[in-house]
């Protein structure tokens, strides 16, 4: 989830677009083709822009004011009903 301009790193190096690694869009996703020793490695893609992540708390705050309206709403069309 993140565009943008890409940086990549291979165990911490960065790496050049083109020298290294290529990179192919198309019109939804980008492609990396990274060659490496093949062995244990950390690669890490960077990108200029990304969605933000919500947090356990927020989304908790939401789902709890959620919940309580949904439970008022209900208590006031119980007090409406002519019994």
């Amino acid at each position: 989830m993140i565009w943008g301009d890409f940086s990549i790193y291979l165990d911490e190096i960065l790496l050049v677009e083109d020298f290294d690694y290529t990179r192919t869009f198309n019109g939804i996703h980008n492609i990396f083709h990274i060659t490496y020793n093949h062995s244990s490695h950390l690669i890490e893609i960077v990108g200029t822009e990304s969605i933000p992540e919500f947090s356990s708390i927020i989304i908790s705050s939401i789902l709890f004011v959620v919940i309580s309206l949904v439970i008022i709403k209900e208590k006031r069309i119980l007090r409406k009903k002519p019994v």
